[in-house]
């Protein structure tokens, strides 16, 4: 189920009301087709990230589940770093240092992503990609 949910929004995130070759590339690195990529793929990462939160509070997963959901956001996003011509690069690294300096919590979690400072740096993706015509779009993926 993971593929098609990542497949559909990488698409869509790649889709635009403007046209990304026109469109001034945030945090300047990458064309903005790139950065429409990188958009496309936060957005799974954090529709991933935003299902886990509720999820957990709701109950209808384990910590240990809700571990291993916020733990591969980490995971993921350094697999989108690897790929430094996907754009965004500058706003990704804060995430991404964020993710690694952070102490890690009492369950195994890696970080906190439900912390102001967190949320701030996910604002400034969100930004990136509003500023490229890619905005991030993030849903739920279960009920509740």
């Amino acid at each position: 189920m993971s593929a098609v949910v990542v497949l559909s929004v990488s698409i869509a995130g790649c889709t635009s009301s403007s046209s990304p070759e026109q469109t001034a590339t945030a945090g300047g690195s990458g064309s903005a087709v790139a950065a429409a990529t990188t958009c496309g793929a936060v957005s799974v990462i954090f529709a991933n990230l935003q299902t886990a939160d509720s999820d957990f509070r709701a109950g209808r997963i384990t910590e240990a589940e809700w571990v291993a959901m916020t733990n591969l956001a980490k995971t993921d996003l350094d697999g989108i770093r690897r790929f430094r011509d996907w754009g965004l690069q500058d706003e990704l690294s804060g995430l991404t240092d964020y993710m690694t300096t952070h102490e890690a919590l009492p369950s195994g979690a890696r970080f906190d992503s439900t912390t102001d400072e967190f949320g701030g740096l996910q604002n400034d993706v969100r930004d990136a990609c509003e500023a490229n015509g890619s905005p991030v779009t993030t849903f739920a993926t279960s009920g509740g």
